[in-house]
C-alpha cells in the first residue's frame, strides 16, 4: 500500500507492546488492557509501505502437453506446475504463508474408437503443505490447509 494510514486492524498480541504494527485507537477485551496479556486488538493503524493481503509478490505457472499415437490410440501426458512466492494473511503479518508450487499430473490414453479414455491423475503429487485461509479470532488463530497430494483413476465415455 501507498497511503492507507487508518486501515482497520485486528491483531493477536501476548502484550500491546509485542504488537506490530501497534494499533491505534485500540479496543481491549474486558479486564484485559495495556500492558497486560491482550489477546485479540481491534483498531486501526498505518500500514503504508507494506504489502496487500493475500497477495503474492509473484505467482506462475506452466503446462506442458504431450501427445502420441499409441496402441492405434492416442497417449497424452499432462503436466502442470503453479508457484506463488509468500503472501500474509493479515496487515499484521501475523499469518504468513511462505511461498509454494503445487505439480499436477495426468497420462491419458484413448481407445482407437475415441469412444473411451482411461486416465491416471494425480493432485499436488509433491504433497506441498499450505494455506487456503487464515484468521485472527478472538483469542486464536485459524487456518484452512489446501488439499494434500491425492490420486486417482479415471474412465470416462463419450456419446459422439
Amino acid at each position: 500500500y501507498t497511503d492507507f494510514a487508518n486501515a482497520a486492524l485486528q491483531i493477536f498480541c501476548v502484550s500491546l507492546s509485542s504488537c506490530s504494527p501497534t494499533p491505534s485507537n485500540a479496543v481491549f477485551a474486558p479486564g484485559t488492557g495495556p500492558g497486560s496479556a491482550v489477546g485479540t486488538v481491534n483498531g486501526t493503524s498505518n500500514v503504508d509501505g507494506r504489502a496487500m493481503e493475500r497477495t503474492p509478490e509473484f505467482s506462475g505457472s506452466i503446462a506442458l502437453d504431450y501427445t502420441h499415437e499409441l496402441w492405434d490410440g492416442g497417449l497424452e501426458l499432462t503436466a502442470n506446475y503453479s508457484y506463488q512466492t509468500r503472501i500474509n494473511f493479515d496487515f499484521a503479518g501475523t499469518i504468513s504463508q511462505p511461498g509454494y508450487g503445487l505439480l499436477d499430473l495426468r497420462a491419458a490414453w484413448t481407445t482407437p474408437s475415441k469412444k473411451w479414455t482411461f486416465s491416471a491423475i494425480g493432485r499436488n503429487v509433491t504433497n506441498s503443505v499450505y494455506f487456503n485461509a487464515a484468521n485472527v479470532n478472538a483469542g486464536s488463530i485459524g487456518v484452512n490447509y489446501g488439499e494434500p497430494a491425492s490420486y486417482m483413476l479415471q474412465v470416462a465415455y463419450s456419446f459422439r
